[in-house]
């Protein structure tokens, strides 16, 4: 896994051997420049933390504050996303 954070929250959490990675890399470096941090930040430390309790069955919310750039309708999309409560499909 690897995980992205800027000053104001996540912004890339991903998996790191897929194929379309460059592409995912080249995108982030588009909509954030040089402001993202790779390896450790607080925001990095607490979505690993959290990442692991959810795994484990011990978190049903996230509170890692987020980041999200994108197209207008990335944006839609991903905020939308973002309303599907735990355990929920849709």
């Amino acid at each position: 896994m690897v995980f992205g954070s800027s000053g104001k929250g996540l912004c890339l959490l991903d998996f790191k051997y897929r194929k379309s990675f460059p592409r995912i890399l080249k995108r982030i470096n588009e909509y954030y420049g040089d402001s993202v941090t790779y390896g450790t930040s607080q925001f990095i430390e607490l979505a690993e933390n959290e990442l692991a309790k959810y795994l484990q069955g011990d978190l049903k919310i996230f509170t890692v504050p987020l980041d999200i750039r994108g197209s207008p309708f990335q944006l839609k999309v991903w905020n939308t996303l973002l309303q599907i409560k735990y355990g929920k499909i849709a």
